[in-house]
């Protein structure tokens, strides 16, 4: 047996459905399973080996040579194809350029010349909700300054509802995981978010 075989031998296996309802549902239980098994875990229903602890996912991070982005990050071959070159889908220094695009507008210095314009529309979502009295509070409160604050902040017009930026950012998230009911649903609003982003 060689020194390949053997590490793959050590690798802890696990039966968990990540992508499962149940899984994304309450997904805390899962993470402490997948920790107290090792550093590198092979999930046998994906066929994908997952790093749940931050030593590690941190050193991967750190090098792009060795674990390359480019070819795609999702488990779906389709949504990678679509997705490369964009900058989750990429290496330095492509990935550093387009990165720089979004974060920019988003550091801490960027953040301080547009802080009384935060501030104003943060006081007036609690004024226009206090006077309901009664709101959802992810749907009303949490979702409303990532949807408009931050998508203005990083240059996406003001043309798109936050419905529809909510569609994609979940539609986003959806993409990747398993080949099951969310992901071809979310496929079809990935599509018109490539177009958007590419117009």
């Amino acid at each position: 047996m060689n020194k390949i075989d053997q590490a793959t031998k050590a690798i802890p296996v696990s039966a968990i459905d990540f992508y499962s309802d149940a899984s994304i549902s309450d997904p805390y239980p899962v993470y402490e399973e997948l920790r107290a098994l090792g550093p590198v875990v092979y999930l046998e229903k994906h066929d994908l080996y997952a790093l749940p602890n931050y030593r590690e996912v941190s050193e991967v991070l750190r090098q792009p040579l060795r674990y390359s982005n480019a070819r795609g990050v999702s488990p779906l071959q389709k949504v990678n194809d679509i997705l490369i070159g964009s900058t989750l889908n990429s290496d330095p220094p492509a990935h550093d350029r387009t990165r720089a695009i979004t974060s920019e507008p988003l550091l801490p210095g960027a953040l301080k010349e547009v802080e009384g314009r935060i501030q104003n529309a943060a006081d007036g979502l609690v004024d226009t909700l206090c006077q309901r009295r009664e709101f959802d509070a992810i749907a009303d409160f949490a979702r409303f300054l990532p949807v408009t604050i931050v998508a203005e902040l990083v240059g996406l017009p003001p043309v798109v509802d936050s419905a529809q930026m909510l569609k994609w950012a979940s539609a986003t998230f959806n993409l990747f995981g398993a080949d099951n009911a969310r992901t071809k649903e979310a496929f079809e609003d990935l599509k018109d978010l490539r177009d958007f982003l590419i117009e």
